[in-house]
């Protein structure tokens, strides 16, 4: 069970949206950056990088709470081919489970 974590950043198509999915949560915005040039991008390992950083805080957690937003402008983020559509309302009975394949999340996830 997690009892608390530090921060998550979460890529996103739309950032309103998903401000208002966390603000049901309880979540409230911070602060809203771009990201971008040579610093960003060897600390993400992506060139020529440029993204909306968009900051929410859970109000009086101890420690601090963050889910971090991040809106690619450059480059175009790819689907994962493996995640299926979440919208199962067109079809019948329930959703299959996505088989997933990470490879590509490796090394992202391995620097922290």
């Amino acid at each position: 069970m997690v009892k608390h974590f530090d921060h998550i950043t979460v890529v996103v198509r739309d950032v309103d949206h998903a401000k208002a999915f966390f603000t049901l949560l309880g979540f409230e915005e911070d602060k809203t950056i771009v990201i971008s040039g040579p610093t960003f991008e060897h600390y993400m390992g992506v060139s020529g990088i440029a993204a909306e950083h968009v900051t929410l805080v859970l109000p009086n957690a101890t420690p601090r709470c963050e889910v971090q937003l991040l809106r690619y402008h450059h480059p175009d983020p790819s689907r994962d081919p493996g995640v299926e559509r979440l919208d199962t309302k067109k079809k019948k009975g329930p959703p299959k489970r996505p088989q997933l394949s990470c490879s590509s999340c490796v090394p992202v996830l391995h620097r922290y």
